[in-house]
């Protein structure tokens, strides 16, 4: 492992993370003398955007609320999961002031750049800037301090008698021991908080890589903009390139988007499988790559 080289503002690390899930396959008998399916130049390419993505949130994203340098959420966001399909040879590169994370190898180049308020995307390979215009999103909510629980902060924890509040801490203290990158954990009970715990430097309000917690947050919105009239679920989708002559795909409504019942043919191969990294993981392509959803 070489060692971290700081310059301009920018920071660079070499990984050294082993391919554990890789040395699984290769014992298994699946590999044997053909090439290697997670370093094929397909998964290298993706797990080089997929690790520039979480390098860039990780540093920019969280780092609104929590601090780190590109060392610590690397060693903490993707050094310790062999899933994530880090290649020996790869190395790592943040600009602060671009706001950009950089993962390149002997044969791949890939980079993810911070948009304000859209979070980091992975850029087209070989484009410096993504293809929409940021926009900043006003911030119009009252101090939560000061509106009730749930919409609100005050009047969120609670004490009950039928709750052992001793056992609960060590239970909390126990998990939060155990090693496995845990951020927080949270005891909700009779509709008020009675517990939580966080990781150093990690609050409430600290933003996370949200993972499949974005489809609930979708559905809460969703279902604020159909109580102020904007559209009802029976809608079809408003999606213009489903809506040409013949196109089977105008009869999906909203609210089959939301229930993951549209019948769009997305299919999902895990992380763990031959063909996990390659284009025909539909579900992962949009983790690990620069893709048109609609094409």
């Amino acid at each position: 492992m070489s060692l971290p080289l700081c310059h301009e503002g920018r920071n660079r690390r070499r990984g050294s993370l082993s391919l554990a899930i890789l040395v699984l396959y290769s014992a298994a008998g699946a590999c044997s003398t053909e090439q290697d399916p997670f370093s094929s130049p397909e998964a290298r390419d993706h797990a080089a955007a997929m690790g520039a993505h979480h390098l860039c949130s990780g540093v920019f994203v969280v780092g609104r609320d929590n601090r780190r340098s590109p060392e610590q959420v690397f060693a903490a966001d993707v050094e310790p999961f062999p899933a994530f399909n880090w290649q020996d040879d790869f190395e790592y590169e943040v600009d602060m002031a671009a706001g950009t994370a950089t993962v390149w190898g002997d044969d791949v180049y890939r980079t993810a750049k911070y948009n304000g308020d859209q979070g980091c995307s992975i850029l087209v390979r070989g484009e410096t800037d993504v293809h929409y215009q940021p926009v900043p999103v006003p911030r119009s909510l009252p101090d939560p301090n000061t509106q009730a629980w749930p919409t609100g902060d005050s009047g969120a924890y609670g004490t009950f008698t039928d709750v052992n509040q001793a056992r609960l801490d060590s239970a909390f203290d126990w998990a939060m021991e155990q090693g496995q990158n845990t951020r927080a954990l949270v005891a909700a009970y009779k509709g008020r908080v009675i517990g939580e715990r966080y990781a150093p430097g990690f609050t409430r309000n600290t933003p996370q890589i949200s993972w499949s917690q974005g489809k609930s947050i979708t559905a809460a919105l969703i279902g604020v903009l159909v109580q102020q009239g904007y559209f009802s679920l029976d809608d079809p989708a408003p999606v213009p390139e489903w809506h040409e002559p013949g196109d089977p795909r105008g009869e999906v409504q909203i609210k089959h988007l939301l229930r993951m019942s549209s019948g769009l043919d997305f299919l999902n191969l895990g992380l763990g499988q031959s063909n996990s990294w390659t284009s025909e993981n539909e579900h992962f392509l949009i983790y690990f790559d620069a893709i048109d959803v609609f094409e």
